[in-house]
Protein backbone atom coordinates (compact mmCIF):
# COMPACT_ATOMS: atom_id res chain seq x y z
CA UNK A 1 0.00 0.00 0.00
CA UNK A 2 2.77 2.42 0.85
CA UNK A 3 4.53 1.50 -1.93
CA UNK A 4 1.31 2.36 -4.12
CA UNK A 5 1.22 5.70 -2.42
CA UNK A 6 4.63 6.32 -3.67
CA UNK A 7 4.48 5.96 -7.33
CA UNK A 8 1.08 7.65 -7.21
CA UNK A 9 2.89 10.76 -5.42
CA UNK A 10 5.75 10.56 -8.17
CA UNK A 11 3.04 10.39 -10.66
CA UNK A 12 1.56 13.29 -9.68
CA UNK A 13 4.35 15.26 -8.96
CA UNK A 14 6.00 14.63 -13.02
CA UNK A 15 2.24 15.60 -14.05
CA UNK A 16 2.49 19.01 -12.12
CA UNK A 17 6.01 19.41 -13.90
CA UNK A 18 4.98 18.08 -17.26
CA UNK A 19 2.27 21.24 -16.65
CA UNK A 20 4.94 23.86 -16.05
CA UNK A 21 7.41 22.81 -18.24
CA UNK A 22 4.38 23.08 -21.09
CA UNK A 23 3.65 26.66 -19.53
CA UNK A 24 7.60 27.59 -19.77
CA UNK A 25 7.63 26.53 -23.20
CA UNK A 26 4.69 28.07 -24.65
CA UNK A 27 6.06 31.80 -23.05
CA UNK A 28 9.26 30.87 -24.58
CA UNK A 29 7.51 30.94 -28.14
CA UNK A 30 6.97 34.55 -28.08
CA UNK A 31 8.72 36.78 -30.08
CA UNK A 32 10.01 40.54 -30.14
CA UNK A 33 9.94 42.49 -32.90
CA UNK A 34 13.02 43.83 -34.29
CA UNK A 35 13.79 47.26 -34.71
CA UNK A 36 12.00 50.26 -32.66
CA UNK A 37 8.66 51.24 -33.03
CA UNK A 38 8.55 55.39 -33.79
CA UNK A 39 5.84 57.34 -34.92
CA UNK A 40 5.89 59.46 -37.70
CA UNK A 41 3.98 62.61 -39.07
CA UNK A 42 3.87 64.08 -35.23
CA UNK A 43 4.55 67.29 -34.53
CA UNK A 44 5.44 68.84 -31.03
CA UNK A 45 3.38 72.06 -31.58
CA UNK A 46 0.59 73.02 -34.61
CA UNK A 47 -2.66 74.83 -35.17
CA UNK A 48 -5.78 74.35 -32.81
CA UNK A 49 -8.32 72.04 -35.33
CA UNK A 50 -5.08 70.70 -37.55
CA UNK A 51 -5.12 67.29 -39.02
CA UNK A 52 -1.70 65.21 -38.76
CA UNK A 53 -1.73 61.43 -40.29
CA UNK A 54 0.71 58.86 -38.09
CA UNK A 55 2.09 56.48 -39.38
CA UNK A 56 3.88 53.55 -37.52
CA UNK A 57 7.65 52.76 -38.18
CA UNK A 58 11.26 51.31 -37.40
CA UNK A 59 9.25 47.60 -36.77
CA UNK A 60 10.38 44.31 -39.23
CA UNK A 61 7.47 43.06 -38.78
CA UNK A 62 6.90 39.08 -40.11
CA UNK A 63 5.63 38.27 -43.36
CA UNK A 64 2.25 36.39 -43.59
CA UNK A 65 0.98 37.41 -40.30
CA UNK A 66 -1.78 39.69 -39.70
CA UNK A 67 -0.52 42.67 -37.36
CA UNK A 68 -2.89 44.77 -35.75
CA UNK A 69 -2.64 48.67 -35.11
CA UNK A 70 -4.23 50.27 -32.10
CA UNK A 71 -4.13 54.21 -31.67
CA UNK A 72 -5.17 56.73 -29.02
CA UNK A 73 -4.79 59.91 -28.76
CA UNK A 74 -5.90 61.04 -24.75
CA UNK A 75 -8.74 59.50 -24.77
CA UNK A 76 -9.61 58.40 -28.63
CA UNK A 77 -9.29 55.41 -29.25
CA UNK A 78 -8.86 53.77 -32.75
CA UNK A 79 -8.24 50.03 -34.31
CA UNK A 80 -6.18 50.59 -37.72
CA UNK A 81 -5.83 47.18 -38.49
CA UNK A 82 -7.29 47.31 -42.04
CA UNK A 83 -4.67 49.82 -43.14
CA UNK A 84 -1.49 47.96 -44.64
CA UNK A 85 0.73 50.35 -43.30
CA UNK A 86 -1.69 51.15 -40.07
CA UNK A 87 -1.55 54.96 -40.79
CA UNK A 88 -4.40 57.32 -38.42
CA UNK A 89 -5.54 60.29 -39.68
CA UNK A 90 -6.80 62.90 -36.63
CA UNK A 91 -8.28 65.81 -36.66
CA UNK A 92 -7.22 67.78 -32.98
CA UNK A 93 -10.04 69.74 -31.68
CA UNK A 94 -10.41 73.21 -32.42
CA UNK A 95 -11.80 74.69 -29.84
CA UNK A 96 -9.27 73.38 -26.79
CA UNK A 97 -6.08 73.78 -26.50
CA UNK A 98 -3.48 71.25 -24.61
CA UNK A 99 -0.97 69.07 -24.99
CA UNK A 100 -2.38 65.14 -26.43
CA UNK A 101 -0.37 62.19 -25.90
CA UNK A 102 -0.20 59.73 -29.32
CA UNK A 103 -0.19 56.51 -28.48
CA UNK A 104 0.95 53.75 -31.13
CA UNK A 105 0.40 49.83 -30.45
CA UNK A 106 1.56 46.86 -33.00
CA UNK A 107 0.49 43.33 -32.26
CA UNK A 108 0.99 39.94 -34.15
CA UNK A 109 0.26 36.75 -33.18
CA UNK A 110 2.77 35.10 -31.22
CA UNK A 111 4.74 38.16 -30.66
CA UNK A 112 5.54 40.61 -27.98
CA UNK A 113 3.46 43.89 -28.14
CA UNK A 114 4.99 46.81 -28.72
CA UNK A 115 4.20 50.81 -28.51
CA UNK A 116 5.30 54.00 -28.42
CA UNK A 117 3.93 57.78 -27.69
CA UNK A 118 4.30 61.18 -28.81
CA UNK A 119 2.94 64.77 -27.43
CA UNK A 120 1.58 66.98 -29.72
CA UNK A 121 0.41 70.98 -28.15
CA UNK A 122 -2.59 72.67 -29.60
CA UNK A 123 -2.39 76.34 -29.82
CA UNK A 124 -4.64 79.19 -30.86
CA UNK A 125 -4.39 83.06 -30.66
CA UNK A 126 -6.45 85.38 -30.00
CA UNK A 127 -9.01 86.22 -27.04
CA UNK A 128 -10.05 82.44 -26.68
CA UNK A 129 -7.02 81.20 -27.44
CA UNK A 130 -3.96 79.68 -25.59
CA UNK A 131 -2.93 82.97 -24.24
CA UNK A 132 -5.97 85.07 -23.73
CA UNK A 133 -4.97 87.36 -21.68
CA UNK A 134 -2.47 89.06 -23.95
CA UNK A 135 -5.42 90.02 -26.62
CA UNK A 136 -7.61 90.97 -23.71
CA UNK A 137 -5.16 94.11 -22.67
CA UNK A 138 -5.41 95.81 -26.47
CA UNK A 139 -6.85 99.07 -25.44
CA UNK A 140 -5.40 101.99 -27.05
CA UNK A 141 -4.92 100.22 -31.20
CA UNK A 142 -2.60 97.85 -32.79
CA UNK A 143 0.12 98.04 -35.24
CA UNK A 144 0.65 95.52 -38.16
CA UNK A 145 3.33 94.31 -39.79
CA UNK A 146 4.22 92.80 -43.59
CA UNK A 147 2.73 89.36 -42.78
CA UNK A 148 -1.05 90.94 -41.41
CA UNK A 149 0.24 90.13 -37.66
CA UNK A 150 -1.94 92.80 -35.35
CA UNK A 151 0.40 93.93 -32.13
CA UNK A 152 -1.34 95.65 -29.70
CA UNK A 153 0.44 98.79 -28.06
CA UNK A 154 0.46 100.80 -25.31
CA UNK A 155 1.77 103.89 -23.70
CA UNK A 156 4.71 104.16 -21.23
CA UNK A 157 5.93 107.04 -20.43
CA UNK A 158 6.11 109.18 -23.23
CA UNK A 159 6.61 106.32 -25.90
CA UNK A 160 4.47 103.91 -27.43
CA UNK A 161 5.50 99.77 -26.97
CA UNK A 162 4.29 96.96 -28.73
CA UNK A 163 2.76 94.40 -26.20
CA UNK A 164 3.51 91.85 -27.61
CA UNK A 165 6.45 89.93 -29.03
CA UNK A 166 7.71 90.44 -32.98
CA UNK A 167 6.55 87.38 -34.82
CA UNK A 168 6.93 89.02 -38.71
CA UNK A 169 8.48 86.14 -40.93
CA UNK A 170 11.84 86.34 -43.06
CA UNK A 171 14.06 85.87 -40.42
CA UNK A 172 14.70 84.27 -36.88
CA UNK A 173 13.11 81.46 -35.93
CA UNK A 174 9.70 80.18 -34.54
CA UNK A 175 9.51 78.70 -30.66
CA UNK A 176 11.15 75.19 -31.32
CA UNK A 177 11.42 75.75 -35.11
CA UNK A 178 7.62 75.83 -35.74
CA UNK A 179 6.43 78.89 -37.83
CA UNK A 180 2.91 78.39 -36.31
CA UNK A 181 4.21 79.89 -32.93
CA UNK A 182 5.25 82.94 -34.31
CA UNK A 183 1.87 84.78 -34.46
CA UNK A 184 1.52 83.73 -30.04
CA UNK A 185 4.86 83.97 -29.01
CA UNK A 186 6.70 85.83 -31.48
CA UNK A 187 9.95 84.86 -32.92
CA UNK A 188 13.40 84.61 -31.82
CA UNK A 189 16.23 86.86 -33.73
CA UNK A 190 19.61 88.45 -33.47
CA UNK A 191 20.92 91.16 -32.88
CA UNK A 192 20.83 92.21 -36.85
CA UNK A 193 17.87 90.93 -37.77
CA UNK A 194 15.95 92.62 -34.56
CA UNK A 195 17.53 96.03 -36.04
CA UNK A 196 15.15 95.81 -38.84
CA UNK A 197 12.59 93.79 -38.04
CA UNK A 198 10.36 96.37 -36.60
CA UNK A 199 7.33 97.58 -38.78
CA UNK A 200 7.92 101.19 -40.43
CA UNK A 201 7.47 103.72 -37.99
CA UNK A 202 8.44 102.29 -35.35
CA UNK A 203 12.08 100.43 -34.29
CA UNK A 204 14.47 98.16 -31.87
CA UNK A 205 14.27 100.38 -28.51
CA UNK A 206 17.65 101.89 -26.92
CA UNK A 207 18.91 100.80 -23.55
CA UNK A 208 17.77 104.69 -22.95
CA UNK A 209 14.46 103.74 -24.11
CA UNK A 210 14.21 100.30 -21.90
CA UNK A 211 15.32 102.68 -19.20
CA UNK A 212 12.61 105.17 -19.30
CA UNK A 213 10.28 102.52 -19.23
CA UNK A 214 11.48 101.07 -16.59
CA UNK A 215 11.23 104.31 -14.62
CA UNK A 216 8.38 104.87 -14.67
CA UNK A 217 7.32 101.91 -12.09
CA UNK A 218 11.06 101.81 -10.30
CA UNK A 219 11.68 103.83 -6.57
CA UNK A 220 15.16 105.27 -7.16
CA UNK A 221 17.33 106.45 -9.90
CA UNK A 222 18.34 103.81 -12.64
CA UNK A 223 21.19 103.58 -14.37
CA UNK A 224 22.07 102.89 -18.19
CA UNK A 225 23.31 99.15 -18.46
CA UNK A 226 22.77 98.71 -14.72
CA UNK A 227 20.24 96.21 -12.71
CA UNK A 228 17.14 97.37 -12.11
CA UNK A 229 15.79 97.19 -8.76
CA UNK A 230 12.23 96.07 -7.96
CA UNK A 231 11.05 96.74 -11.71
CA UNK A 232 10.23 93.17 -13.34
CA UNK A 233 6.82 92.76 -11.78
CA UNK A 234 6.01 95.68 -13.37
CA UNK A 235 6.71 94.15 -16.88
CA UNK A 236 5.31 91.00 -16.17
CA UNK A 237 1.95 89.94 -17.12
CA UNK A 238 0.10 87.88 -15.01
CA UNK A 239 -1.19 85.21 -17.68
CA UNK A 240 -1.22 81.49 -18.74
CA UNK A 241 -0.29 79.32 -21.35
CA UNK A 242 -2.89 76.59 -22.42
CA UNK A 243 -4.17 77.00 -18.59
CA UNK A 244 -0.84 76.71 -17.74
CA UNK A 245 0.58 79.56 -15.30
CA UNK A 246 3.45 81.62 -17.21
CA UNK A 247 5.27 83.15 -14.58
CA UNK A 248 5.51 80.63 -11.32
CA UNK A 249 4.83 82.55 -8.15
CA UNK A 250 7.55 83.68 -6.05
CA UNK A 251 7.45 85.47 -3.19
CA UNK A 252 10.23 88.58 -3.90
CA UNK A 253 8.29 89.28 -7.25
CA UNK A 254 5.11 91.04 -7.51
CA UNK A 255 3.07 90.73 -10.87
CA UNK A 256 1.30 94.03 -11.37
CA UNK A 257 1.77 94.51 -15.42
CA UNK A 258 1.78 98.03 -14.32
CA UNK A 259 3.77 99.16 -17.28
CA UNK A 260 1.77 97.12 -19.50
CA UNK A 261 4.32 95.52 -21.43
CA UNK A 262 3.04 91.97 -20.86
CA UNK A 263 6.49 90.16 -20.94
CA UNK A 264 6.11 86.63 -21.39
CA UNK A 265 9.25 83.69 -19.67
CA UNK A 266 9.99 82.42 -23.54
CA UNK A 267 13.73 82.19 -22.76
CA UNK A 268 16.04 82.29 -25.20
CA UNK A 269 17.11 80.57 -28.62
CA UNK A 270 20.64 79.14 -29.94
CA UNK A 271 20.16 80.42 -33.65
CA UNK A 272 23.03 78.52 -34.77
CA UNK A 273 22.09 74.85 -32.71
CA UNK A 274 18.33 75.87 -33.42
CA UNK A 275 17.99 74.89 -29.70
CA UNK A 276 15.47 76.77 -27.33
CA UNK A 277 16.08 77.12 -23.38
CA UNK A 278 14.55 78.17 -20.80
CA UNK A 279 10.80 78.48 -21.53
CA UNK A 280 8.80 79.55 -18.14
CA UNK A 281 12.06 80.92 -16.32
CA UNK A 282 13.13 84.24 -17.98
CA UNK A 283 12.03 86.96 -20.95
CA UNK A 284 15.41 88.07 -23.01
CA UNK A 285 14.73 90.97 -25.36
CA UNK A 286 17.01 92.39 -27.43
CA UNK A 287 18.13 96.38 -26.55
CA UNK A 288 19.11 98.81 -30.12
CA UNK A 289 22.62 99.37 -27.94
CA UNK A 290 26.51 97.27 -28.70
CA UNK A 291 28.15 96.47 -26.26
CA UNK A 292 31.53 95.56 -28.42
CA UNK A 293 31.66 94.48 -32.02
CA UNK A 294 30.31 91.09 -31.63
CA UNK A 295 28.13 91.85 -28.42
CA UNK A 296 25.05 93.66 -28.19
CA UNK A 297 23.18 94.19 -24.67
CA UNK A 298 20.01 92.00 -24.02
CA UNK A 299 17.49 92.87 -21.41
CA UNK A 300 16.15 90.30 -18.74
CA UNK A 301 13.25 89.55 -16.47
CA UNK A 302 13.86 86.40 -14.49
CA UNK A 303 11.28 84.24 -12.63
CA UNK A 304 12.40 84.22 -9.47
CA UNK A 305 13.54 87.56 -9.31
CA UNK A 306 12.46 91.21 -8.60
CA UNK A 307 15.05 93.38 -10.40
CA UNK A 308 15.05 93.55 -14.44
CA UNK A 309 19.08 92.60 -15.73
CA UNK A 310 21.27 93.70 -18.46
CA UNK A 311 24.14 91.34 -19.94
CA UNK A 312 25.65 91.88 -23.68
CA UNK A 313 24.81 88.50 -25.80
CA UNK A 314 26.39 87.15 -29.11
CA UNK A 315 24.58 89.19 -32.38
CA UNK A 316 24.74 86.43 -34.72
CA UNK A 317 24.04 83.35 -32.54
CA UNK A 318 22.08 84.20 -29.97
CA UNK A 319 18.12 84.80 -30.69
CA UNK A 320 16.00 86.79 -28.12
CA UNK A 321 12.68 88.30 -28.55
CA UNK A 322 11.73 92.18 -30.25
CA UNK A 323 9.33 94.92 -28.82
CA UNK A 324 9.13 97.48 -30.75
CA UNK A 325 8.68 101.03 -29.86
CA UNK A 326 7.17 103.86 -31.98
CA UNK A 327 9.10 106.65 -33.92
CA UNK A 328 8.64 110.11 -32.23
Amino acid sequence: MRFKKICALMICTAAVAAVFSCKKDEETTYKSFEGTLEILGSRSIIEAGETLTFTPKGLTLPEDTECYYKWTVTGDVADTSRFDDGHYVYTFPSDTCMTYTVTCSVSASGYYSSSTYAYVTTIKTGPDGSIPEIYRTFTLGSVQDSDGIKYGYVKIGEDYWTMMNLGTSGSGLGYRGYDVTSELFGRFYNYEEAMEICPEGWHLPSEKEWMDAAQTVAEETLELYGTWPGVSGAMMVDASFNSRTLWEYWPDVKITNATGLCAMPLGYANLEAESFTAFYDFAAFWTADKFNENQAYVRYIFVDKPDMYCFPADTKSFGASVRCVKDR
